[in-house]
């Protein structure tokens, strides 16, 4: 606007020029201006600059798996029944982890579950992720063996062109409270306390595709650390032992180095080292945290340790309708070798439906506490010793390939120094010890396995196994029935509902209380349980354990939970 004033004034002081000049006398020759349009300055638009950086979008491409599924079912060999002292659900399948995963649940026994699950797999070299979890009873009933257990864990996964790398990180506190039992002569005010400190971690190392070396290997690292704390309210009460603390260290090594040859024949060389070092404190005074005098303690403060090497080269021969394994297995354990075969053969009789398989196989087992207190969490300290086992067996097995499959299976066991549970006469009387056979035991086995799947719609299996320990004479296998049948199936409904039911039975049981052989009564356990798929992100569940609410003792005077029941709900985002 002011430019347009500018010549407007311009225009006019043109004009008027000539006309003052003539005025003045000048002879000035006159000349006109057309304007044509006024000017209109105009000004271009703002360019923005982009400094939003250009990110490539990160697509993690999923790759081709080619495996063969083997027409046989994994051997299981025999734990005893596992306790629910907590009343807990069955665990879902959780193989494919959303970003959160969260299940919540209650039950009676003023049972409680909390499971949480963080995942990040956004980054495909770097997957990471954390686990909380605390589930337990809180009830007052001394039938009910009130226990809580609870932790955390980290875990992560890291990808190279090299290798790969995975491991975890892992603490558990469990607490249990083992009430006497009146079978032990014991009442509802001995009851013992028990308080575990795990710690473990775990690192494994593999190689990738892209390092261009002769041989495929892997190695795993393993240490672990646990603390018992034990007290029995009976004794403390009486001023006779206070609280005893177990401790044992552990560090287990393994690595498999393999070769695939141009034939299709491969070389597999294992070499594993593990360690551990078990101690225990005796009973100390609660209050001055001094030492109780020796006449009191029974047990002395001993350090135990123990290690063992175990070298496994051996063959495989890879065939189109026979593979075999040959080759060896040697054990270095306190100065002594121990030489074992490694022998296993499967031939295609008629193709998928028939195969025919042997072996012969030995190993060192190693027996640590952290191991054995999982199968009976009431273990007082107990010499170790290593296990030397050897199976010689053959067996049939085949599949239709569509909906049917099965095993039978013989199998003649050697054990020498095979532990068996057994009732301490102890002052502790509740507390469970460690019974070792020097000598060679021998056991017959019958294993029997068949499974029908009707389009992953509906899915069964039964299995069942025979023992009979006929070498040497007049010795039992304590803890440890003779006849275990397991059957299972589950139904899905339109994706929204799955039912599950199993029951599981076993026969009677020899048990050792100090020098008395006493039989315990065998039992069924029933169990079902839901769940239902509101949507992909809510799921509710419920489940019933021990339906016929049969208080079967698992370990002589340990019962387990009458009829027990869960309900919940599951969160995934």
């Amino acid at each position: 606007m002011k430019m347009k004033k500018i010549f407007l004034l311009l225009s006019f002081f043109i004009i008027l020029k000539p006309t003052m000049a003539q005025d003045s006398g000048d002879n000035i020759k006159s000349e006109e201006i057309d304007i044509i349009k006024p000017y209109q300055p105009i000004l271009a638009d703002a360019v923005k600059i982009p400094f939003v950086p250009n990110v490539v979008k990160n697509t993690t491409e999923k790759q081709s798996v080619s495996y063969d599924i083997p027409a046989k079912l994994l051997d299981v060999p025999y734990q005893a029944p596992s306790l629910k002292p907590a009343a807990m659900p069955k665990e879902e399948s959780k193989q494919e982890l959303p970003s959160l995963y969260a299940k919540v649940g209650f039950g009676n026994y003023f049972a409680d579950f909390l499971d949480v699950i963080y995942s990040n797999t956004k980054n495909k070299n770097f997957n990471y992720g954390a686990e909380i979890f605390n589930y337990g009873n809180h009830s007052t009933d001394i039938k009910s063996r009130a226990m809580r257990q609870s932790g955390m864990q980290l875990f992560g996964t890291l990808y190279s062109k090299k290798f790969s790398m995975n491991g975890n990180l892992k603490y558990e506190n469990d607490k249990r409270n083992a009430f006497g039992s009146e079978v032990l002569g014991m009442n509802a005010d001995s009851v013992m306390r028990y308080r575990f400190n795990r710690l473990s971690a775990k690192i494994t190392f593999q190689n990738a595709a892209d390092l261009k070396l002769p041989f495929d290997w892997k190695s795993t690292i393993n240490p672990y650390m646990i603390n018992r704390v034990f007290r029995n309210e009976y004794f403390i009460a009486n001023a006779t032992s206070d609280k005893e603390s177990l401790h044992e260290n552990g560090l287990n090594w393994f690595n498999t180095f393999s070769k695939t040859l141009k034939s299709g024949d491969k070389i597999w060389f294992n070499i594993n080292w593990q360690w551990n070092e078990l101690s225990i404190m005796p009973p100390t005074n609660y209050f001055t945290q001094e030492r109780i005098s020796s006449s009191q303690v029974s047990i002395p403060n001993v350090k135990q340790p123990n290690s063992l090497l175990t070298l496994n080269p051996y063959y495989q021969f890879n065939k189109k309708t026979w593979n075999t394994e040959l080759g060896l297995n040697l054990a270095v354990e306190q100065g002594r070798t121990i030489l074992l075969p490694h022998y296993e053969s499967s031939k295609i009789l008629i193709e998928n439906y028939l195969v025919f398989y042997d072996g012969w196989k030995g190993w060192v087992q190693k027996n640590t506490y952290w191991d054995l207190q999982i199968q009976c969490p009431w273990l007082s300290y107990t010499e170790l010793q290593n296990t030397t086992s050897q199976d010689s067996y053959m067996g049939v097995r085949g599949t239709d390939k569509k909906r049917i499959s099965y095993n039978a299976k013989f199998t003649l066991l050697s054990y020498k120094h095979i532990p068996f549970f057994v009732n301490s006469d102890s002052v502790r009387g509740g507390e469970m010890t460690l019974k070792y056979h020097d000598e060679d035991c021998q056991m017959l086995n019958f294993h029997g396995d068949v499974a029908y799947n009707q389009n992953d719609k509906f899915k069964t299996s039964l299995a069942v196994d025979y023992y009979n320990f006929y070498k040497p004479n007049n010795i039992w296998a304590f803890h440890r029935p003779g006849l275990q049948i397991w059957w299972n199936a589950n139904y899905r409904l339109a994706d929204k509902l799955n039912l599950n039911a199993s029951v599981k039975t076993w026969d009677k049981q020899k048990v050792l209380l100090g020098n008395q052989i006493i039989t315990l009564n065998g039992a069924v356990d029933v169990s079902l349980s839901a769940m239902y798929n509101y949507n992909k992100y809510i799921s509710a569940f419920v489940s019933l354990n021990n339906l016929l609410n049969q208080q079967y003792q698992v370990y002589y005077g340990y019962k387990s939970l009458g009829l027990n029941a869960m309900i919940g709900v599951v969160f995934k985002y």
